[in-house]
């Protein structure tokens, strides 16, 4: 649940990119769309990387407040926090790909995505149980949002990948990854070092947005 939180920042996005991605691909103006692809996947990381990566670093800490037996899913909050990390720098892809009007190859993909997860299902959770189920859905988001990344670098001509993208992830993963990694190495896991951590990584984070709000 705590990383379905993230993907409500991917649906307001798309929701307001969707109607002028439209617009620019119709009008054949793909150098512009190329440019609203690539800011929307800036201010898509800015808005999901710092919980994904605060839910993988401080996973095994947030579970214990529902019970101690939750924490036995320290790894699955690993595994899907990294896949997302994943399907968020390709930004909006399914909807760059539908409004450049493939709605047939977003239909294959996703239901690649089906046969992935649904197959690896089968072969893993006997043996594997949730850790299992972890694997499967990420394969699946993996595989299907490279692919849909390959197609529209080759069909539509247009990358997600610019300044801006850079930006934000240098920046989310310095003040969300290495400064609370390198405190809790210098320092401790405790309650206070952490919350001193996430309040010191806001506080680069917020500086950062600052200074580089032209390139974002």
């Amino acid at each position: 649940r705590f990383l379905v939180v993230g993907q409500l920042g991917n649906m307001a996005i798309g929701m307001a990119a969707q109607p002028q991605l439209a617009h620019l691909f119709a009008a054949r103006d793909r150098r512009s769309g190329n440019t609203v692809y690539q800011a929307t996947t800036a201010w898509l990381i800015i808005l999901t990387w710092p919980m994904y990566l605060l839910a993988i670093i401080y996973g095994p800490v947030v579970l214990t407040v529902f019970g101690h037996s939750y924490r036995a899913g320290a790894g699955v909050m690993v595994i899907l926090g990294l896949t997302m990390l994943l399907t968020t720098a390709c930004g909006q892809v399914d909807v760059v790909l539908t409004t450049a009007g493939r709605s047939s190859w977003s239909l294959a993909n996703w239901l690649l995505a089906v046969g992935i997860n649904v197959s690896l299902d089968f072969a893993l959770i006997p043996k594997h149980g949730i850790f299992g189920a972890a694997i499967a859905w990420a394969v699946a988001l993996a595989v299907t949002n490279l692919v849909m990344l390959a197609e529209v670098g080759a069909i539509v001509r247009v990358s997600p990948f610019g300044r801006g993208c850079l930006a934000a992830c240098l920046l989310s993963a310095v003040s969300f990854g290495a400064i609370p990694l390198a405190m809790r190495w210098l320092i401790g896991s405790g309650l206070v070092v952490s919350v001193s951590a996430v309040l010191a990584g806001c506080a680069v984070f917020a500086i950062g947005l600052w200074r580089l709000r032209w390139t974002l």
